[in-house]
């Protein structure tokens, strides 16, 4: 999805008062970007990045759930708070992603086709090919 709203931003700069949508198109990605962030680790790469950057949501409701899900004893009330906890933080983030996927991309959509964003954008010949 932002790899599709940084297209159509780009697009849109190059026709007249584009630079609207490439604006708001940015704004859109940021949000993504700050979304996402809350969600994963982005910055991770490798094994070792563990120790060095904050793990995220998803990577607590893994360890939660590797902890949990085991033949060992049952689920201790430690654990069942932490999922309180970490359920509370996941329908925060699916509010946002609603709000994010449903009324900004929307938003931006409505933008973009105000602005008669064309798919493929045909240049304007370099000159009479006769040089």
């Amino acid at each position: 999805m932002r790899e599709q709203v940084e297209g159509l931003g780009k697009r849109a700069a190059e026709l007249p008062g584009g630079e609207e949508v490439k604006q708001a198109g940015k704004a859109l990605v940021d949000e993504i970007q700050a979304l996402e962030g809350k969600l994963v680790q982005t910055r991770s790469e490798g094994f070792q990045d563990v120790i060095n950057f904050e793990n995220r949501l998803n990577a607590e409701l893994l360890s939660l759930l590797e902890a949990a899900d085991g033949s060992g004893p049952p689920v201790t009330a430690g654990a069942r708070a932490r999922w309180r906890d970490l359920a509370a933080e996941w329908f925060a983030r699916q509010a946002e992603l609603a709000q994010l996927f449903g009324e900004k991309v929307a938003a931006f959509n409505a933008l973009v086709a105000s602005h008669a964003v064309p798919a493929v954008i045909v240049p304007e010949p370099a000159g009479d090919g006769m040089n």
